[in-house]
């Protein structure tokens, strides 16, 4: 089974407010649905640690985006760029074992 989970580093801009109220987080989807997190200040740079910071905010839908890649050993798509599953397992597994616990 295909499936192209993907992670994006996202500035959200209230074009509706004067000044405009600017918020970060990341936008994650799949061939199957999206969601986004928006309520922080700043955001990590670097592509895996932006990974790292997004696992504690994910939603249900995100999470099973997530049991996807743990199940099938699947890479993912972060800010663009494939990571294999032998570069983000270690990450994931941390979380993992943070869960746990």
């Amino acid at each position: 089974m295909s499936n192209r989970v993907s992670i994006i580093a996202t500035k959200f801009e209230n074009i509706h407010s004067e000044p405009p109220d600017v918020t970060y987080g990341f936008r994650m989807f799949d061939d199957e649905g999206q969601m986004y997190h928006n309520t922080d200040e700043k955001l990590p740079k670097d592509d895996l640690k932006l990974l790292k910071w997004a696992l504690p905010k994910m939603d249900d839908m995100a999470q099973d985006m997530m049991d996807f890649v743990i199940r099938n050993k699947s890479g993912m798509y972060i800010n663009g760029r494939w990571y294999d599953w032998t570069k983000i397992r270690p990450i994931i597994n941390r979380w993992l074992n943070k869960v746990k616990a």
